[in-house]
């Protein structure tokens, strides 16, 4: 994402203003000459080759990156050399077939190279700094990842300010239904029955939900989910919309052992034996998937499920899991974190293990998972995650959590950071990450559509 901003910001060319007041000193750029660190849109010579150049490549882009400086200064520093840059990166030139696109904002674009993109440009020329939000927003024009060129849905009208920042919002603490999330969430399992492997123990993930579908005269369970409070379930969109032939009946909680009417489990090398209570299926009031889900591009790929009635918290196998609310939570950079994937390993052709199973994996960078997903041309977006690739991460359900424990309310608490959206159709697929919807950005969605 870095080079997008940074290129944006050589072609903008904002007058430096007098309170960024800087001290030039002495560098050394990329091509070991002297140059003077100063700011990019003081640097003739890189603004003349933007301006110059038929095509920015991914490349070009990434070697232009190298040229920074002094990164303790808000403004974007680089060293600029004396004479003209001079790249020798090869250029496939190609004539680009300007297509149509919908833009972050749900006007209709057309996909052009960045630097053809005046609105955008007239855009950044008014912000008086480049937050994380517009970091955000700038990723999600990004279209057309096959091309050499940076591409951006551009669209016909100016791009609105606060436009953006709404879209952008994260004060859900101040929600109306902020209170409809319970604080008692999340809850680690008492005493030592936390055990090693990808083996889970009886109540250690008592959120779990598994969804069961009617195929003729068949019901199985094909895909899962979490509960975020006693009527709402928490899953994928593609488990719960487009379903044809397949019908959605029920929603199950307080499962273990699939194949067992009663699930119990032995402590202490079998000195004593602790069985859970029955499981609850309850039937389906409402299925609410994400508005803007796209099946075609595997995008905002989230959905509620209302049951018809409350569940039953008072049991020990049944319990919510905490959603990141907390500002510190929603802020989160999660990328090489280590994260736990829970579930049966519900996929849309029915495998499934008996035993609930956990998965460790790390979260890989986004500029990996683009670059892993581009090679089948599929786009990934900032509102989802990535990573795994390895057995051990295969263990999930579509539309089951992604979580990690978090310190929430002055406790240790498992908060839900991700859906299980998709993935290769082999687990393990030669290292091939898993994709997984992020739960922050959909925050507001999610409260939104709560009732009590």
């Amino acid at each position: 994402m870095i080079w997008l901003i940074f290129l944006i910001s050589c072609l903008t060319l904002k007058p430096l203003n007098a309170q960024n007041a800087f001290e030039a000193r002495l560098c050394t750029a990329p091509d070991k000459r002297t140059g003077t660190c100063i700011p990019v849109k003081l640097c003739q010579p890189m603004v003349h080759y933007l301006l110059q150049a038929p095509s920015i490549t991914h490349e070009i882009a990434d070697m232009l990156i190298r040229y920074r400086c002094d990164p303790t200064i808000q403004e974007i520093m680089v060293c600029c050399p004396n004479g003209p840059i001079i790249i020798n990166a090869t250029q496939k030139l190609e004539t680009i077939e300007p297509k149509s696109c919908t833009t972050p904002h749900k006007r209709i674009g057309t996909c052009v190279p960045i630097k053809m993109c005046l609105p955008m440009i007239d855009y950044l020329q008014r912000v008086p700094s480049i937050t994380q939000e517009i970091s955000e927003m700038l990723n999600e024009f990004q279209c057309d990842l096959t091309q050499n060129d940076i591409m951006v849905c551009c669209p016909k009208e100016p791009i609105i300010i606060n436009e953006v920042r709404k879209m952008f919002s994260r004060n859900v603490v101040q929600h109306r239904n902020i209170d409809l999330l319970p604080e008692n969430c999340g809850e680690l399992p008492g005493g030592n029955r936390i055990i090693g492997g990808n083996k889970t123990t009886l109540f250690e993930f008592p959120w779990m939900a598994l969804l069961a579908y009617r195929s003729q005269n068949i019901v199985e369970f094909r895909c899962g989910g979490s509960i975020i409070n006693s009527r709402y379930i928490l899953t994928a969109a593609h488990c719960i919309t487009q379903l044809q032939p397949l019908q959605l009946v029920f929603v199950r909680s307080g499962e273990y052992n699939i194949s067992s009417s009663i699930d119990c489990q032995d402590y202490n090398n079998g000195l004593f034996q602790i069985c859970a209570s029955p499981v609850q299926d309850i039937a389906i009031e409402e299925v609410i998937p994400h508005p803007n889900y796209n099946r075609m591009a595997l995008s905002n790929d989230i959905g509620l499920i209302r049951l018809v009635a409350p569940l039953n918290f008072s049991v020990e196998n049944v319990k919510p899991i905490c959603l990141p609310t907390d500002n510190d939570l929603l802020r989160a950079d999660l990328t090489f974190r280590v994260l736990t994937v829970t579930g049966w390993g519900l996929t849309e052709t029915g495998s499934r293990s008996a035993d609930l199973l956990k998965g460790d994996f790390r979260i890989s960078s986004q500029k990996y998972c683009q670059m892993m997903y581009a090679r089948v041309r599929l786009r990934l977006y900032n509102t989802q995650l990535c990573g795994g690739g390895t057995v051990d991460s295969c263990g999930g359900d579509s539309g089951g959590p992604l979580q990690g424990i978090e310190s929430f309310i002055d406790e240790d608490r498992f908060v839900q950071y991700g859906i299980v959206s998709f993935g290769p159709r082999r687990c393990g697929n030669n290292g091939f990450p898993g994709v997984y919807t992020k739960i922050g950005p959909y925050l507001e969605w999610i409260l939104d559509n709560l009732k009590p």
